[in-house]
């Protein structure tokens, strides 16, 4: 599935972040990438999904050079990876089912595909609850598990999660451990940087690449690799949706009203949409709720006014 051949990454200031690296892991690995800071965990993320080009060497992903990729094709193939951050980046102004939703609506999904597919992923990550609360309302953990659904939105192929336990107390830190190598369970590749070892009982059947400024110093298997997924693409994909759509969604309709969701989708079927255009027509959606919302909680207090009146009399 990935494959780095001699990679080597040199910096204009002289820094050698990656030096002579070589590995290849198969679909369906859970793989941890640890070492201190500055060891090259986030340099390596950077060149898997063509933030920065190798110095020399030659990187492979499904069998594609990305040291050849035409810029055109970036983006498309930055689509097939998820990416965990150590701080979230969730969008403050969406709550957390327009936040998992974003990605899906913006390749243009139909409106029962995102809902049947956040729904999915908000029972996975236990945030069925969260759905309306914004990102600020969130603790750590839960604010990541927003981040881990919204990079399994599309459903990738790989997920790279850089240091996802960073900013998290013990307690969420093991469950974000968990529900990646459930995650994982499900099909899906993991590649995890980390440089907390301590974290690592939560997984099973790791495998370890470790890092020393710039230098991969071991590559340790698990004893019985017993995990990979050949065929990743089709069966991976097939896998998930099977354990993961255990929820009902008998009637789609209902739910979405029971939600409050009033998002209209088709805005982002657009195929190239601004940054500035998002945020512009998100900051609109919100504001239409806020008033919404605040037309209501008038209307209910008058109500209430009115029945006392009626009761007095």
């Amino acid at each position: 599935m990935i494959t780095f051949s001699s990679v080597t990454k040199k910096f204009g200031s002289g820094v050698v972040a990656l030096q002579d690296i070589s590995f290849h892991i198969k679909s369906g690995e859970l793989v941890v990438v640890h070492g201190p800071s500055g060891s090259g965990k986030t340099t390596l993320m950077n060149l898997l999904i063509k933030d920065l080009e190798p110095t020399s060497g030659e990187i492979t992903y499904k069998n594609i050079s990305l040291t050849e990729m035409p810029r055109k094709q970036i983006p498309q193939h930055r689509r097939k990876i998820g990416v965990v951050f150590q701080d979230y980046r969730l969008l403050p102004e969406l709550n957390v089912w327009e936040n998992i939703a974003l990605p899906l609506s913006i390749i243009g999904k139909s409106n029962d595909e995102v809902e049947s597919r956040v729904t999915d992923l908000l029972n996975l990550v236990s945030l069925t609850e969260k759905a309306l609360l914004f990102p600020k309302q969130l603790s750590g953990g839960e604010a990541q598990k927003v981040s881990i659904a919204r990079a399994l939105a599309t459903g990738p192929s790989l997920i790279f999660a850089d240091e996802p336990t960073g900013n998290l107390d013990s307690k969420a830190s093991l469950e974000i451990m968990r529900l990646l190598q459930q995650i994982n369970d499900l099909g899906t590749t993991i590649l995890l940087a980390t440089h907390d070892l301590a974290l690592l009982d939560a997984l099973e059947r790791e495998r370890h690449l470790e890092l020393e400024k710039g230098v991969l110093k071991r590559d340790s298997r698990p004893a019985s690799p017993d995990k990979v997924v050949e065929n990743h693409d089709h069966e991976d994909k097939k896998a998930e949706q099977k354990k993961v759509e255990k929820i009902k969604t008998e009637d789609k309709q209902k739910k979405r009203k029971a939600f409050g969701i009033t998002l209209d989708l088709s805005f982002f079927k657009k195929k190239a949409i601004d940054k500035d255009e998002i945020e512009a027509r998100m900051s609109e959606i919100l504001d239409k709720k806020e008033v919404e919302q605040k037309k209501e909680k008038t209307e209910t207090k008058k109500a209430k006014k009115e029945h006392g009146v009626e009761k007095k009399t």
